[in-house]
């Protein structure tokens, strides 16, 4: 018993003895254990934190690119690039946008990085025009130098407009450049968007007016310029007169259909006809009838055609004159001159008496007429005709509130036919007297030829459908200005004329026969 307790306190003793020897070296042992264990074993529950940064925040057609810095080792993400010590990642953008990014530590601690880009535009100005206006409004596809032409260009920009240059245009007609004068106006302006107003004038050429925006016509502030631009106007420049031909034919009732034929489009003209092709000009005439007429094509290029209309019958109008030198000429027709022969036999001889007759499809008081006669006894004197015995007041004749017309009752019979007439042959000669056989003309005044039929006055009795036109010559100053529809016509009340012609028209082209004889104002015939 003894001995197994011996053996008991003596293994205790030993323990004690290796505890208190290898104190040290165990207390040491165990530090260096627990150090091990504390740095292999500690918990890492802190995010990481983050600097974003841009590669630029001015407005850019370029990408940009993010860096995001941490304070700490991350992660790789999908998409981004990271740097060889972790603590980097990089992305380039192409377009802009607004996201979150959650991104890991590598204890798997996360955070998220708001990523903001708003400065990208690749987007490009936009050239258009939103307007065109042709002067020509009747036909607004065709133009010539005279017209102007006017478009709305408007510009715009999804941010902001830099620059707009207005030389990167080019203007042509068909295939060349053309010649012409532009103008350019700002009608209103902000950041986004310019409108300008281009005014095209005195544009040369044949062909489609087209206009070309060039590259860097506009730049935004991100430099994106506009693509090249091409606006088609569909105008038609033509600066081209028309050539026009004439014929006619005889129709029914003895009417004339005169036509107008042009190698291109032409305008219609009042009270004429034109083909389904526009190329033909076509219309009616009841009488005979020689002028000019203006023809005009789309664009608006002018051409002088002649209308000379013959064997026209269903209505005529003819008249005769006379004076002391030739006698009676008759059967004058539209247009002729009556007293040209005449004139052009000795110029000092007046007509001292004409005469009209109508026939044809009107009534008999449709074309009526007053003269001024000059006789040299004075106001209230009369002469007598020495050929066939009328008598005529000084003045007019009848007077001056009425006419003279088919239903006449003094009418003189010339080539077997009734005309009504004024004036008389010799009323003014040499030893003629009034009707009372008063104050004999001397010769000196007989001899200067200075009275006779002084002026006219012609007119219808309805000018719906037709007019009447009618101009005078005087011997010392030429042709007068053309009258018509009952305007008198006179140089002077003591100086006769020498010679006259009428026309008998529709009145659609009564100015085109004034503006044809009006041509010869002045001028003498030949």
């Amino acid at each position: 018993m003894k001995s197994i307790n011996f053996k008991i306190l003596a293994i205790c003793l030993l323990f004690i003895l290796i505890i208190a020897i290898g104190k040290s070296v165990f207390a040491k042992y165990i530090l260096e254990t627990s150090e091990v264990l504390i740095i292999e074993t500690n918990l890492d529950r802190t995010p990481p934190n983050f600097n974003v940064s841009y590669s630029t925040t001015n407005i850019t057609n370029g990408n940009v690119t993010v860096t995001i810095k941490a304070n700490e080792k991350v992660q790789k993400l999908d998409e981004w690039n990271i740097s060889e010590d972790k603590l980097t990642l990089t992305k380039v953008f192409e377009n802009n946008t607004s996201e979150d990014v959650k991104i890991y530590d590598l204890a798997g601690n996360p955070n998220t990085v708001k990523i903001n880009i708003n400065n990208i535009d690749k987007i490009k100005p936009i050239v258009e025009c939103t307007e065109i206006k042709n002067s020509n409004s009747n036909y607004p596809l065709y133009a010539n130098s005279e017209k102007e032409i006017n478009l709305t260009i408007k510009v715009s920009d999804n941010i902001e407009i830099k620059n707009v240059d207005l030389t990167k245009v080019t203007i042509k007609v068909g295939n060349s450049t053309a010649n012409l004068t532009k103008e350019w106006t700002l009608k209103s302006s902000n950041a986004k968007e310019k409108v300008y107003n281009l005014k095209l004038t005195n544009i040369k050429g044949d062909g489609v007016l087209t206009v070309n925006f060039e590259n860097g016509f506009v730049a935004d502030t991100a430099t994106n310029i506009n693509n090249v631009t091409t606006v088609n106007t569909q105008i038609n420049i033509d600066n081209t007169k028309p050539t026009v031909n004439y014929s006619q034919s005889i129709i029914s009732q003895g009417k004339v259909n005169a036509v107008l034929t042009a190698n291109e489009k032409i305008q219609k003209l009042d009270g004429g006809n034109i083909s389904s092709d526009s190329k033909k000009l076509n219309k009616d005439f009841v009488s005979n009838v020689s002028y000019e007429m203006t023809v005009t094509d789309l664009a608006g290029n002018r051409t002088t055609a002649t209308v000379n209309v013959t064997g026209a019958t269903y209505i005529s109008l003819i008249y005769a004159s006379h004076n002391s030198n030739i006698g009676w000429r008759y059967g004058y027709g539209n247009y002729d001159i009556a007293g040209k022969e005449s004139v052009k036999t000795n110029s000092k001889y007046k007509t001292e008496a004409l005469a009209f007759r109508v026939t044809g499809n009107i009534s008999n008081d449709f074309v009526k007429a007053r003269a001024y006669v000059y006789t040299h006894w004075g106001d209230s004197a009369k002469a007598r005709c020495a050929d066939i015995g009328m008598i005529y007041n000084h003045g007019y004749n009848p007077n001056s509130s009425s006419w003279k017309t088919m239903n006449s009752n003094d009418f003189v019979t010339i080539n077997n036919s009734k005309y009504f007439q004024f004036g008389g042959a010799g009323i003014n000669g040499h030893q003629n007297t009034d009707i009372n056989g008063n104050e004999p003309i001397d010769a000196v005044i007989a001899n200067q030829f200075n009275y006779g039929i002084c002026g006219i006055t012609l007119a219808l009795k309805d000018y719906t459908d037709y007019s009447i036109v009618y101009q005078i010559y005087v011997s010392e100053v030429g042709w007068l200005e053309a009258k018509s529809n009952g305007q008198e016509t006179m140089f002077s009340k003591t100086k006769p004329m020498s010679a006259f012609r009428v026309a008998f028209v529709p009145t659609s082209e009564k100015q085109n026969q004034i503006n044809t004889w009006n041509k010869d104002i002045g001028k003498k015939i030949q």
